[in-house]
């Protein structure tokens, strides 16, 4: 956390709560998903519209999201279940219909339901509309994309800006029914390509392609990209401004919480890593997290969470029962001895590569995954290929600590083949022919 933050969380603490409960008032729960933003990208410079807003709530420094793309996490905080349990491994899959969503919750329980996506990967047809009353997913450009996951793009309109999806968000508060309400917002402008709010954006292809050939010319690609993705942040960040603003105005007439996080981050360059996806490193999982709720108490907290706690916090903010069997925890209970965050990378065709930034290119094919706990961060897989690495605590090089993690994503991997064997009996013969072209049940 930049020291910035730091001084903006300490100034938090001393402020009091957004108010008591009302009985004549409504209540209102609002996620807000910032699509691919790092963690150290949350700051004063970046983003003084939600560090002023976070100043009413709580920031934690140690937030992880469930895999390095889009769907998978997106699943997670919607379930509560790790991407192994809920079974979406891959962008372009469909949530199994046995997975329970936090929309259908809330829409139970008397709740107005409404959401508006940025991007493609959170169309209807992937399952995660379920549970919304109202899902507005009609796109209004972005990177021309006529295909994506196998999937036709309609009309090649693959993303939609940060002032359409807040103009949007805006519209459904003005038109939400009832005095129970959820509220879903979904923002891409910091996914590549970089600088796409301007006049000369960035393809990360640029990157991947300067890369494979070990063009000179990285390095200062390098530095471009990061200036044109942090410009991304600071228009995300004054769009995201009008929607905080708008719900504090409300809070006359709703008991407002909001929880805004991220689905994953992105490399330039650390760890050898570029764009996201093929990696669990901090760049690509450590997220912003943050809760803005006359329920809990401004300030900083360093207890790891994951994108499987957004879902059990959600219904605690409403006051509703958690859902049982989930991984996730309501991040309003006292935080257990143990608490650690997981993820797995996610899966990929075979054809899929890792291009480092010295050129070399690795196959995906093996499973990874990550455990990251208050005193650091591990990454490891059932590979040989891929040695443990560690970010924030002492590497596991061997020993006790090595075999630990070596057990634990074994265990994990085994979850992993036991979901997919079970969504192969059960899928139709086309599903069950795209399942079995990932190559993981063996």
């Amino acid at each position: 956390m930049s020291t910035r933050l730091l001084l903006l969380a300490a100034l938090a603490a001393a402020l009091p709560a957004c108010g008591d409960a009302s009985e004549e008032r409504g209540v209102r729960v609002v996620l807000v998903s910032l699509d691919t933003l790092r963690a150290d990208r949350f700051d004063s410079e970046r983003m003084p519209s939600l560090c002023i807003a976070a100043l009413r709530g709580v920031v934690w420094s140690g937030a992880w999201s469930a895999t390095s793309v889009t769907l998978p996490s997106h699943v997670s905080m919607f379930s509560g279940l790790h991407p192994w349990r809920h079974g979406v491994l891959r962008n372009g899959a469909v949530v199994p219909d046995d997975v329970p969503l936090v929309a259908e919750r809330f829409r139970d329980a008397g709740f107005s339901t409404a959401a508006v996506v940025a991007s493609f990967p959170l169309e209807r047809r992937f399952g995660t509309a379920r549970g919304f009353d109202d899902y507005h997913d009609a796109f209004t450009g972005g990177a021309e994309k006529t295909s994506w996951n196998d999937e036709e793009v309609p009309d090649a309109r693959f993303s939609s800006p940060a002032d359409v999806v807040t103009d949007r968000a805006l519209e459904l508060l003005d038109d939400a029914p009832g005095d129970r309400q959820f509220l879903f917002v979904h923002y891409f402008d910091a996914h590549a390509p970089y600088g796409d709010n301007g006049d000369a954006p960035l393809d990360l292809n640029v990157l991947l392609k300067a890369a494979r050939n070990r063009d000179p010319s990285l390095a200062d690609e390098l530095e471009r990209a990061q200036n044109l993705y942090d410009d991304d942040v600071r228009v995300l960040d004054a769009q995201l401004g009008r929607l905080l603003d708008r719900l504090r105005a409300d809070e006359d007439r709703f008991e407002t919480h909001v929880i805004i996080t991220a689905d994953h981050g992105e490399s330039f360059g650390e760890d050898g890593s570029l764009g996201h996806g093929k990696r669990v490193s901090p760049s690509q999982v450590h997220v912003p997290f943050i809760v803005i709720s006359p329920r809990v108490e401004a300030g900083a907290r360093r207890d790891p969470v994951g994108s499987v706690d957004v879902a059990p916090t959600l219904l605690a903010l409403a006051g509703l029962p958690p859902e049982p069997g989930i991984d996730g925890r309501d991040l309003l209970a006292p935080t257990p001895a143990d608490a650690a965050a997981l993820g797995m990378r996610t899966l990929f065709e075979p054809h899929q590569k890792d291009v480092r930034v010295d050129g070399t290119v690795l196959p995906t094919d093996a499973l990874r995954f990550y455990r990251a706990t208050a005193e650091g961060h591990v990454a490891g897989g059932t590979d040989e290929r891929w040695q443990f690495t560690s970010f924030g605590g002492g590497a596991p090089t061997g020993g006790e600590d090595l075999e630990r993690h070596r057990a634990l994503f074994d265990d994990l991997a085994a979850e992993v083949r036991a979901r997919i064997t079970e969504m192969i009996e059960s899928a139709d013969p086309e599903t069950r022919a795209a399942l079995e072209a990932l190559g993981y049940t063996r």
